[in-house]
């Protein structure tokens, strides 16, 4: 269980721009595209107990659909293991569009990994981010917190659905 993941398994976390038309809305919805992009792909077993590990991940993601079409996120995320159970305990990002900066922070996240015939074959995850900082059109977003949900796509690849309130 503590070899490599076999989807290049990182988590996952996103926020990004909206554009003020959007404000008046209920929801802000987006859709992302994420790759791994540096992450090790291995858990660093921790000799406390049985399947308790840890892993550090890194990502990169392009929003697809949603009100600021094309912003990149980069992040990382530093996830604690109980069997294939995964908590984030810290993760952080910046979301980038000309014009619009966002900083972001997880506040909580799970992950739960599907096993067929002792191998990962399925991922989902699930949390919520803060928006620390907001520039430009998206200054309104500061402070306000996000859901988002997370699935596998495949080989070091996933997509993020995010909703802001």
């Amino acid at each position: 269980m503590y070899a490599k993941l076999p989807f290049g398994l990182v988590l996952f976390f996103a926020v990004f721009a909206v554009a003020p038309s959007a404000w008046a809305q209920e929801k802000v919805q987006a859709h992302l595209d994420c790759v791994d992009s540096g992450s090790q792909d291995s858990l660093e077993k921790l000799a406390d107990r049985e399947n308790h590990a840890i892993s550090v991940e890194y990502y990169t993601c392009v929003e697809e659909d949603g009100l600021e079409k094309g912003a990149i996120a980069t992040g990382h995320n530093i996830i604690e293991w109980d069997g294939a159970i995964g908590t984030i305990l810290s993760g952080d990002g910046v979301t980038r569009l000309a014009g619009p900066t966002e900083v972001y922070k997880a506040l909580d996240g799970k992950i739960t990994l599907t096993f067929k015939d002792g191998k990962v074959v399925d991922a989902h995850a699930e949390g919520h981010n803060q928006i620390l900082i907001a520039t430009g059109v998206a200054a309104p977003l500061s402070g306000k917190t996000n859901t988002w949900t997370s699935k596998v796509v495949g080989p070091g690849h996933f997509s993020i659905d995010v909703t802001i309130p």
